[in-house]
């Protein structure tokens, strides 16, 4: 079974290869820490991690499209045939501070300039709110961090841009992690029936995060538990 999860076999193949129930399959993978794929690419090349000395010193920025929702999905009720088309997508921004993995995030209709400028001075605001003051925020190549709009908020704020090199989403690890965090934990753990429900329980879902939920990298304490820390050490 570990020979062909190395071989990138996925574990309903694995289960039809073997003859044996995916149940099975699943939790022997777990067993052998190989139950998700990317544990394989971990474990090949282990990413190089690092954490910023305090709040604010870096942070991250990111941006998920999620599909539109009008109804429920075939995922759900089972029926391709139901399955609406040319509803469109929507995209979730996120920030996320280094240092204390505190989080903001917003769902936005476009990934564009305006948006993404919009959303930087909402962010910075929220966080400056909170007593932390971003001196550098690092984000992907896309145009709408490339953009004048964006680059004259980080200006105005005394932030310095830095960007990731090309194909290498994990230089900026730490909002793709909370992005797959978010995905499984708020975008995909309900049968939401539109859009502006699933909208409206970000938040909600972002004070969880941020108050409650233990972060393994943090010694499975919530990030405004670090943010506290970091305070305490500072006065």
């Amino acid at each position: 079974m570990e020979q062909l999860r190395r071989r990138r076999k996925a574990g309903w193949e694995i289960a039809q290869e073997l003859g044996v129930p995916l149940s099975t399959v699943s939790r022997h993978l777990q067993a052998l820490g190989l139950g998700r794929l990317w544990r394989l690419d971990e474990a090949e090349a282990p990413p190089q991690r690092y954490e910023h000395a305090y709040p604010g010193s870096l942070f991250h920025i990111d941006a998920k499209k999620f599909a539109r929702i009008e109804g429920i999905g075939h995922a759900i009720h089972g029926d391709r045939s139901r399955k609406r088309r040319g509803v469109g997508w929507e995209v979730v921004f996120v920030c996320v501070d280094d240092h204390t993995r505190l989080a903001y995030a917003e769902v936005l209709p476009s990934e564009n300039a305006p948006c993404a400028a919009a959303f930087l001075e909402r962010a910075l605001h929220w966080f400056e709110q909170r007593g932390i003051h971003c001196q550098r925020i690092l984000s992907d190549n896309a145009r709408c961090y490339e953009s004048k709009l964006f680059t004259t908020v980080c200006q105005s704020h005394g932030v310095r841009q830095s960007f990731t090199r090309p194909y290498t989403p994990r230089t900026n690890g730490k909002a793709e992690r909370f992005i797959q965090t978010l995905k499984r934990r708020w975008a995909y753990r309900y049968a939401y029936r539109t859009s502006a429900i699933r909208a409206a329980s970000l938040r909600p879902w972002l004070h969880h995060y941020n108050h409650q939920r233990p972060h393994r990298a943090l010694g499975k304490q919530p990030p405004f538990a670090r943010l506290r820390e970091a305070r305490q050490q500072a006065a």
